[in-house]
């Protein structure tokens, strides 16, 4: 009986023993299933893992403080598959084979103090990070994700960046700094994202100011953070030193950089500046001239040595400069009738000289008399500077004068226009045969006056584009005219179409001004409008053409 109890008890015991071992092993085998790496911590200054499945990883590094929940800082996805050197970046979703061992260096160390958690996500579809998802409990609620982790206490900072060497490069437009981190990495934060310097490595960083911040790397992620930083100064760099250039006045101008007059400029011990010259006419360059400090120049490239240095481009008459007069171009003037008949002769003008207006010796058509033409009064000055042809422009005739006979044979000059020179003079004063008297001088003061106004006929012009009637006043507006060195408008107003009486003038001295409300005009009133362009040189006025005649009635 003793020995049959014995042998049941043995029999409970041994299954017992059993039903705790395949307990175990699920609870053991279910945490397993759960984990997305194995191996997790900070090694040094690297991140290490073994991955456990074949899929895509990422890894995370959050930092919880005063009792705050894990806030993520960092994260990235790790890509590549057997790689001694894996990849961390935001864009990459490579999946890695089962039993990888991952060591990883990163850029991306903390400046912060505190419990810091290293993450490692897996999953076997491509995972998603988003900078909306702050904190890890917004992952580990993904069923498809499985996270280990691994958390450290960092108490104390790397002390301050002390190895680096700083240098500008010259020889561009824009400032660029090498740093050279000689016995630690270094963090450059010249931008908002921060750069790694790998010790014994220069890197060449474009600035956009005149300061710029570094960090010394920690190297043990299990207990230091990164340094403190350290503010540089471009002007506080030493074996920094300054190029100052001037050149004598009179035959060119020199210069550091092809773009732009500039005259100073700084670099180090071993830095080259390209020189660049430029003459003027009758004057050569002499030299490259050292007014103070050590330099050497060869070739138009200035190379500093350890000092500051200030140079001198100088410039002489050359002996052998011998001044011509170039062949001066000439331009066509032509005439056109406009309706009207007859002929005027075509002229040849220097370019660029002014031209006075002659009278009209056209037939006006029937009914009708000279009013001016299309570039000013009979008198008036214009600039010639391209063919040009003077359109006569009519109005009606306030006297009723016979009719004409017959039109004058047309003469041997008419015809096309052409750019063919000739010496004939223009006709002033001679009347057509058959034609009616032609005013020759301007009916009104605003003719007078406009025989001393300087008119370029090709200077922008513009013109009306809406005018609005209100009770004793009318709204004008144009199109702008900026460029080409315009500075203003001239509006003129009339009761009279043809502009020979009642004339009145209003200037709009800013060339961005597009409106203008003329007052004080009677009720129910016809009135015709016209406006120009002008610009400046020195106290004189230049004026483009008129515009065509706009007409409105207030209300």
């Amino acid at each position: 009986m003793k020995t049959i109890k014995e042998t049941f008890l043995l029999f409970i015991t041994s299954m017992m023993c059993i039903f705790s071992v395949f307990v175990c092993s699920s609870i053991v085998s279910k945490a397993a299933s759960n984990e997305a790496a194995t191996e997790v911590r900070f090694e040094g200054d690297h991140v290490h893992f073994k991955t456990i499945s074949e899929g895509y990883y990422a890894c995370m590094i959050a930092n919880s403080q005063n009792g705050s929940k894990d806030k993520i800082f960092f994260y990235g996805y790790i890509s590549g598959s057997n790689l001694d050197n894996p990849r961390l970046g935001t864009f990459q979703n490579v999946s890695l084979k089962a039993n990888e061992t991952i060591d990883y260096k990163g850029s991306w160390k903390y400046n912060q103090l505190g419990k810091m958690t290293l993450y490692v996500l897996y999953s076997s579809e491509p995972i998603t990070l988003s900078s909306n998802k702050a904190y890890i409990s917004d992952y580990k609620k993904n069923s498809k994700l499985r996270i280990s982790e691994y958390s450290t206490t960092i108490s104390k900072k790397t002390p301050m960046a002390k190895d680096y060497i700083v240098g500008k490069e010259v020889g561009v437009k824009n400032t660029y700094v090498s740093f050279k981190a000689v016995s630690s990495d270094l963090i450059a934060e010249y931008y908002s994202s921060p750069s790694r310097i790998e010790a014994g490595c220069t890197v060449k960083f474009f600035l956009t100011n005149n300061e710029f911040v570094i960090r010394t790397m920690s190297s043990d992620l299990n207990s230091c953070a990164n340094s403190d930083s350290v503010k540089i100064k471009l002007k506080d760099i030493p074996g920094r030193y300054n190029v100052t250039l001037s050149y004598t006045g009179g035959g060119g101008f020199a210069s550091l950089d092809p773009r732009e007059i500039s005259k100073t400029d700084w670099g180090i011990k071993g830095a080259k500046f390209n020189l660049y010259k430029t003459t003027c006419k009758g004057s050569k360059f002499k030299e490259w001239k050292i007014i103070s400090g050590k330099a050497t120049i060869t070739n138009d490239t200035l190379v500093l040595t350890d000092s500051d240095v200030e140079i001198q481009a100088v410039f002489e008459r050359d002996p052998d400069y011998a001044p011509s007069e170039p062949e001066k171009p000439m331009c066509t003037v032509g005439f056109d009738p406009n309706g009207g008949s007859g002929t005027m002769k075509r002229i040849s003008v220097e370019q660029g000289s002014y031209y006075t207006l002659p009278s009209c010796t056209f037939i006006a058509p029937k009914g009708k008399e000279f009013d001016r033409w299309d570039m000013g009064e009979p008198g008036s000055k214009i600039r010639i500077t391209g063919l040009t042809v003077l359109q006569a422009l009519w109005k009606d005739r306030t006297v009723e004068e016979p009719e004409p006979a017959k039109d004058p044979e047309p003469s041997e000059n008419s015809g096309p226009l052409d750019n063919s020179k000739t010496t004939e003079k223009p006709e002033t004063s001679t009347q057509t045969e058959g034609a009616p008297k032609v005013k020759e001088t301007p009916t009104s003061h605003e003719a007078e006056s406009a025989a001393s106004e300087d008119i370029d006929s090709k200077q922008k012009t513009t013109k009306f584009s809406k005018l609005t009637a209100q009770k004793n006043s009318i709204t004008l507006k144009w199109k702008k005219q900026t460029k080409g060195g315009i500075k203003g408008y001239e509006i003129q107003y009339s009761t009279d179409k043809g502009f020979s009486k009642n004339i009145k003038t209003v200037t709009v001295s800013n060339a961005k001004t597009t409106s203008k409300t003329i007052k004080r005009l009677k009720s129910g009133r016809k009135y015709y409008f016209r406006i120009r362009t002008y610009k400046k040189a020195g106290s004189d006025k230049i004026y483009s053409i008129w515009s065509n005649i706009k007409k409105l009635k207030t209300k």
